[in-house]
């Protein structure tokens, strides 16, 4: 595993222990369309989804801070975990689908 990849299982780790994963709740996430249909505000941020581009950005709702990008690598490798991580921090309860099927993290 490499550095960047125990970063994020730890990241996700931490994570999961301030509870702001929500397992059971969650909304499973396939594809660009599908994460293009969920609501696009949470308390805190706004989700800008483009499903031609597979791409996107979340956003304060306050405008300040540096935006987050969701590359096209979303929903591949380890990436879809710290998707579903980012997303979640976010505010958004979902789980982002692994293309790749790779090992689990």
């Amino acid at each position: 595993m490499t550095k960047k990849q125990e970063y994020e299982k730890q990241r996700i780790e931490e994570l999961k222990k301030k509870k702001r994963f929500i397992e059971e709740t969650a909304i499973f996430i396939e594809d660009w369309e599908a994460l293009s249909k969920i609501p696009k505000e949470s308390d805190t941020h706004i989700l800008k989804i483009d499903v031609e581009g597979c791409n996107g950005w979340i956003t304060l709702k306050n405008g300040k801070g540096c935006p987050r990008y969701l590359s096209t690598h979303t929903f591949y490798g380890m990436t879809h975990a710290e998707s579903t991580a980012v997303l979640r921090e976010c505010g958004f309860n979902v789980t982002i689908n692994n293309w790749d099927k790779e090992e689990e993290y």
